[in-house]
């Protein structure tokens, strides 16, 4: 099972990097090979990786938590999709793709780990980081710098 989980996440980030890549340099073929890329990280690796996680902790109260991150990663995904194949409503998509792991996502995973001390420092740090790190990259993707602003 590990290993299927692997080459398909694999599978899917070079498809993922290939697609982005031709879709810089204007190549044929970039849309569909980003559109698939999201559509198989979405239903074939996301579910696996977050099942596979699932089976592995010692504490089978977090299936709640599981299904709250494959939701937030998804709506993400999606959000991502929208803005750089330049779909209709990205910009709103967007915002709410900014604002729902902290509104969702984060609140079901402090109350999830709140009975760990120790250990959850680092869990804390690492999930706040990639919070961070999401909204970051949202803001980025929403600014628009116009070609009069680049040409002066």
């Amino acid at each position: 099972m590990k290993k299927s989980i692997y080459i398909s996440g694999i599978s899917c980030i070079l498809l993922m990097m290939f697609g982005c890549m031709f879709k810089v340099m204007h190549w044929p073929g970039a849309s569909v090979m980003i559109i698939v890329s999201v559509a198989l990280f979405c239903t074939l690796f996301l579910p696996a990786a977050l099942m596979q996680s699932n089976n592995e902790q010692k504490e089978k109260n977090r299936s709640t938590l599981h299904i709250v991150s494959y939701i937030v990663f998804v709506a993400c995904m999606i959000t991502v999709l929208f803005k750089v194949m330049h779909w209709p409503g990205a910009g709103a998509l967007l915002f709410i793709g900014v604002l729902f792991p902290f509104l969702v996502f984060l609140p079901v995973y402090l109350y999830n780990t709140r009975e760990e001390s120790k250990i959850n420092n680092k869990n804390f740090l690492g999930v706040m980081f990639g919070l961070i790190f999401l909204a970051v990259f949202g803001a980025l993707l929403s600014m628009t710098v116009s070609k009069q602003i680049l040409g002066k």
